[in-house]
């Protein structure tokens, strides 16, 4: 088979793909505001672009099950090989838990729901450095063949981007938590989660520690005495406004009267 008609097949079923997060996003009621073309492949842009975790996994998923299906009935139904590879490759390649795929944006939502908005982007980060590192490695094999230089290079952009993404980790966190507090509006019930945290540590450190499923509500302890009580919202609001500091130093910062801003 010609290069041509492979890369033709492969445009045809990443078309398919993409396809299938579009019509996903319809059913649950998400419009579509611009599709750009990205390194490693489209991007779709919401109008809302807020969206449900739970949604969210579904209509990161429909594309590459979309090609698994094809595998399927191409390997059982409408035996091809040409195109049952072609489809299983792009299932693989895409829930493969790296950066801008599906599979690491579904892993991320997952570990962000869960775990923390931290952990997601520090996993999902380390995913991505080892699947480049790996694309990189069994493209030195056989570097010398054209298919094989492209694999280096897509190894080393997603490499590249996964140190950029790490290093925007502050700020992808704010956003989240902006997203969070958004949908929380339209919740009856919200999951309350309290948290003890001695004055002497960092605002970053409990921000790191919040996930998506619960609104927090920290206590401040010097040793054993509980000297505050702040919430989720307030120390978003405090670390936009003074930084990464101590809360002994955010008592400085607020003039010595912490127990009347934070009570």
């Amino acid at each position: 088979m010609t290069y041509v008609k492979v890369i033709f097949l492969y445009m045809l079923f990443y078309i398919l793909h993409e396809i299938m997060h579009i019509i996903c996003s319809y059913i649950f009621g998400y419009k579509i505001e611009s599709i750009k073309f990205k390194w490693i492949g489209f991007n779709i842009n919401f109008k809302d672009e807020i969206l449900n975790p739970f949604y969210d996994v579904i209509i990161s998923l429909s594309g590459p099950f979309a090609n698994l299906i094809c595998s399927i009935l191409f390997c059982y139904c409408f035996p091809n090989m040409a195109l049952f590879r072609v489809n299983f490759i792009l299932f693989i390649f895409n829930i493969i838990p790296f950066n801008y795929s599906d599979g690491g944006r579904t892993l991320r939502i997952i570990v962000k729901y869960y775990f923390g908005f931290y952990k997601s982007y520090i996993i999902v980060d380390l995913c991505s450095v080892i699947f480049g590192l790996f694309l990189i490695f069994i493209s030195i094999l056989q570097l010398n063949k054209l298919n094989f230089q492209l694999i280096f290079f897509v190894g080393l952009v997603i490499i590249i981007y996964s140190i950029i993404d790490y290093n925007n980790i502050v700020i992808n966190i704010l956003k989240d938590i902006y997203s969070k507090n958004t949908l929380f509006k339209n919740k009856k019930v919200i999951k309350i989660k309290l948290k003890g945290v001695q004055c002497s540590n960092k605002i970053l450190d409990i921000i790191k520690t919040f996930c998506f499923n619960k609104y927090y509500v920290i206590y401040v302890f010097d040793n054993t005495k509980i000297i505050g009580k702040v919430t989720e919202y307030e120390i978003i609001n405090y670390f936009l406004s003074y930084g990464n500091v101590t809360f002994d130093e955010l008592i400085k910062n607020l003039g010595g009267v912490f127990n009347d801003k934070l009570k």
